[in-house]
């Protein structure tokens, strides 16, 4: 998911169209990744921005299967690093297929929802995550926007759907993961920039971090430092927070993150599980962009959320994915 306009834009993370998780879903991949039965010679590229909780979202995902992936930290201004793309979306997800005959396909997802289902689907598909322990029945999206994007037409997606015989009890847990996903990307997300915008100076504090952490030049820091930041702050204020409902956005953001550990009870993860399934490792990741601004602490503080959030930062463990751009540089595609 990501923001359809450029720029500083952009930086108020959050979208503004997004592809609903489909409830029933079936193990669907676009025909240069069918059949596989290995990660050989499939590779991964993340073109991200280091803050934005959707690029999180498919992080954590990558980082918990341990998939090897790179990482390129994209220039939000003119997006230099995505001039090879068709759809300019943050986070976009490149995917670069070594087929049998010596080819290379390449491919490309920019729907972090989509990005996150496919990836469950193919590191099951191809035996990647056999050890763990809470592995289940493999399933992608059938969204037509992805699968347009990947190159399945529409009769492709039809038929895998008529033939899906999913048992009641994966049917059930899908159910449940999906509705999670599905509340993160409706509710969770929009209390983000309200929170780490909701003053001038947190304004002022998270644009700093913005600006220092993402793919700025210094001119480009040194001009947007304050005009970007007042510009958040009003858009949050008199915009977004009366789009989403949002009145008093600390307590807001610590009654939905107590929604989420409600909903995880006295289990582990939401899985029920000894593993967490997408919607503990996607809410995980946009807590982990939040862990970077003056809002998680206080969140931390003020929810019952960290006990949780420990055990799924440790199953996720340390990163697999490799910067290959640092800030301030441009990429060659």
């Amino acid at each position: 998911s990501s923001s359809s306009s450029s720029g500083l834009g952009e930086l108020v993370l959050v979208e503004t169209a997004h592809t609903a998780v489909p409830s029933a879903r079936v193990p669907v991949l676009p025909a240069a990744l069918q059949g596989r039965t290995s990660m050989q010679g499939i590779s991964f590229v993340l073109y991200q921005y280091e803050p934005c909780p959707f690029c999180n979202k498919v992080r954590a995902v990558l980082d918990y299967y341990k998939v090897p992936y790179e990482i390129v930290e994209v220039q939000p201004m003119t997006k230099p690093q995505l001039k090879w793309s068709r759809n300019r979306r943050i986070p976009t997800l490149r995917i670069d297929v070594q087929e049998n005959d010596g080819k290379k396909v390449t491919l490309e997802m920019g729907e972090s929802t989509d990005i996150i289902t496919l990836v469950d689907t193919l590191v099951r598909q191809t035996g990647h995550v056999a050890a763990k322990p809470a592995a289940k029945a493999s399933h992608a999206a059938t969204s037509s926007g992805w699968l347009s994007w990947l190159g399945l037409s529409s009769s492709s997606s039809s038929s895998s759907t008529t033939n899906t015989t999913t048992t009641t009890t994966t049917h059930s847990s899908l159910e449940r993961e999906d509705r999670w996903r599905q509340w993160l990307d409706d509710k969770l997300v929009h209390l983000l920039p309200a929170n780490i915008y909701r003053t001038p100076g947190e304004s002022l504090h998270s644009f700093d971090y913005l600006l220092t952490h993402g793919n700025f030049g210094f001119a480009e820091q040194t001009a947007s430092r304050y005009v970007g930041a007042s510009i958040m702050y009003l858009v949050c204020k008199y915009k977004l927070n009366k789009k989403y409902g949002i009145t008093a956005p600390r307590e807001q953001l610590y009654a939905a993150v107590n929604e989420f550990v409600d909903a995880v009870g006295d289990n582990a993860f939401l899985s029920g599980g000894s593993e967490p399934d997408l919607a503990d490792l996607s809410v995980f990741g946009v807590m982990r962009a939040l862990s970077k601004f003056d809002a998680f602490e206080d969140v931390l503080q003020n929810t019952r959320v960290k006990p949780w959030y420990d055990r799924v930062a440790a199953a996720v463990g340390p990163s697999s994915g490799t910067v290959v751009a640092a800030a301030g540089g441009a990429v060659k595609a």
